[in-house]
């Protein structure tokens, strides 16, 4: 289609003056500014993938095809089949791009992708794990206590879905820390909400 041949033309464009969108034309309608969704989406990234499959491993046309695929099956729904695509882009990441200078923040979003998928198939242990290792990779911030005044922080941080003994046993030490002093009684049992801090800047 013509879509199809303006987003290989703007990858030849990229790759031989460095101008113009790349691989953005396979995604986004620039006379709009609109990404594609639905059935046009998930064409485009088919055909973005079989555009580039023939490039080596080693090829970031290829790897950038991979999740544009990955992405389109995301935006129509089909997770299951989402599911290979976003591990294979993470593996290939993780094998040729690791010691790029943006490698590390590309793997993490990866990740991130990746368990987002992972908990559509209600797949919620194996997200855990992946969230977990993208909160060990990024750079250390302040935590954020929950909003008093928001409903749905029934319980500290990860409302009341995840906030499981279990899963506060997989939490981060510091995580686990802050949660002790200021949502905790001494014996363990969480403190009545009124005695909850009420800003990030309330907690000790």
């Amino acid at each position: 289609s013509c879509l199809v041949w303006q987003g290989q033309m703007a990858v030849k464009e990229k790759e031989e003056w460095n101008t113009g969108h790349g691989l953005g034309k396979f995604q986004t309608c620039f006379d709009c500014g609109q990404r594609f969704h639905g059935a046009v989406a998930h064409a485009l990234g088919w055909a973005c993938w079989k555009t580039y499959l023939g490039r080596p491993e080693t090829s970031r046309l290829r790897l950038i095809g991979l999740a544009v695929l990955g992405g389109s099956f995301v935006l129509i729904g089909r997770s299951a089949e989402a599911l290979p695509v976003l591990e294979a882009r993470l593996a290939l990441r993780q094998r040729y791009w690791s010691n790029d200078s943006d490698g590390k923040e590309c793997i993490l979003d990866a990740q991130r992708n990746l368990a987002g998928c992972l908990v559509a198939l209600g797949r919620r242990d194996e997200a855990l794990v992946l969230k977990r290792e993208v909160y060990a990779g990024e750079p250390e911030e302040p935590e954020e206590l929950p909003d008093s005044e928001n409903p749905d922080s029934e319980n500290p941080f990860l409302g009341g879905t995840f906030f499981t003994t279990e899963n506060f046993l997989k939490m981060d030490k510091r995580i686990q820390d802050l949660i002790r002093r200021n949502f905790m009684k001494s014996d363990g049992s969480l403190k009545d909400k009124k005695d909850w801090p009420t800003s990030p800047a309330a907690a000790a």
